[in-house]
């Protein structure tokens, strides 16, 4: 169980640098929700401890209006709290937790060339 709750603690810098793949690598933006989506879990799976749940959050900037054209700009937020294995509950209110979060800003080019508008 220790090593799960460890393992837990790069959880949301790796959930953020998946889903801002995923997304960035997507034809367009509701494609992209969906695999940003599927990334997250897929993380969460592979490396969270049992019941570890995490918000994801995706914006971007574009001087256009969709995500996905040449100077956007994907920004990755993920929290998730860790619930510390061993500790005991403290004065009543359960197991103790410490709050995990990153962020991953992805210019959309990075991945993919844009194509031309």
């Amino acid at each position: 169980m220790l090593a799960a709750g460890l393992g837990a603690l790069g959880l949301p810098s790796a959930a953020a640098r998946a889903v801002g793949r995923a997304y960035a690598l997507a034809p367009d933006d509701a494609t992209g929700e969906r695999r940003a989506s599927a990334a997250a879990q897929q993380v969460l799976a592979d490396q969270g401890s049992p019941g570890q749940q995490a918000r994801v959050r995706v914006t971007c900037e574009s001087p256009v209006g969709g995500c996905h054209v040449g100077t956007a700009v994907i920004t990755v937020e993920v929290t998730s709290r860790v619930t510390l294995p061993f500790a005991p509950t403290i004065l009543g209110r359960g197991a103790a937790t410490f709050a995990l979060d990153a962020t991953h800003t992805v210019p959309i080019g990075q991945y993919v060339e844009s194509a031309p508008e």
